[in-house]
């Protein structure tokens, strides 16, 4: 899945995005490019919670537009309301993914490469009648 920082003109406007990126650039000058970092970052981290579920691409791009939002507010240091509650939000939707709680998402068959499979064991050496 390619996320790019046009995604992100879904839900901020050009200017203002503009506007965040140069003054990244200022308070952190050792980052050539703060967005396209952030949306690293944030594309890794969806992935890590979603790697075994076959995932339609417009809800990746929703969960990583609100984390990615939010994570560059977050550098600024002035987090908006709106930010926040969609992160939270994007937050609890990933975990309730990762432990399995959407019945509606399909298990990658095979399994993608890096998920490691389950080790379980069951059962005892004695009977039971």
């Amino acid at each position: 899945m390619a996320f790019v920082e046009a995604d992100l003109l879904t839900d901020i406007s050009q200017e203002e995005l503009d506007g965040i990126a140069k003054e990244l650039a200022e308070e952190q000058p050792g980052d050539p490019d703060p967005i396209g970092t952030t949306i690293s970052e944030q594309v890794q981290k969806v992935e890590d919670y979603t790697l075994r579920y076959d995932m339609p691409e417009l809800r990746i791009k929703r969960l990583v537009r609100a984390l990615v939002l939010y994570e560059l507010y977050a550098r600024l240091q002035s987090i908006p309301e709106k930010r926040k509650d969609k992160y939270e939000e994007a937050m609890k939707e990933l975990r309730d993914i990762r432990d399995g709680k959407f019945k509606d998402l399909a298990v990658e068959e095979p399994p993608p490469a890096g998920l490691s499979s389950g080790q379980g064991n069951w059962g005892s050496k004695k009977k039971i009648c």
